[in-house]
């Protein structure tokens, strides 16, 4: 039996006088079910999830059960909106 495995993150360099937004995460997967975890710093009030099979969340952190095995690429963003 063999194994793959591939890890790829962004790399975003800020200006000092912005605010900084990091959306980031931790998964465990189980079967056909993966539960993820939001690692993002801040108090954001929105969260966004796309699980790349059609299926989105807006909870911080969802547990979602994909039909089939593969390759899913996930994307996660969080919002912090100021004097709103």
């Amino acid at each position: 039996s063999g194994c793959l495995d591939e890890y790829m993150d962004v790399v975003v360099v800020i200006d000092e006088n912005v605010a900084i937004c990091k959306a980031e995460f931790t998964y465990y997967p189980s079967g056909y079910q993966v539960s993820f975890t939001s690692n993002a710093n801040g108090d954001f009030k929105q969260h966004s999830w796309t699980f790349d099979d059609g299926s989105n969340s807006n909870l911080e952190n969802p547990v979602h059960s994909y039909s089939k095995p593969g390759y899913y690429e996930v994307a996660y963003s969080v919002i912090k909106l100021e004097n709103l």
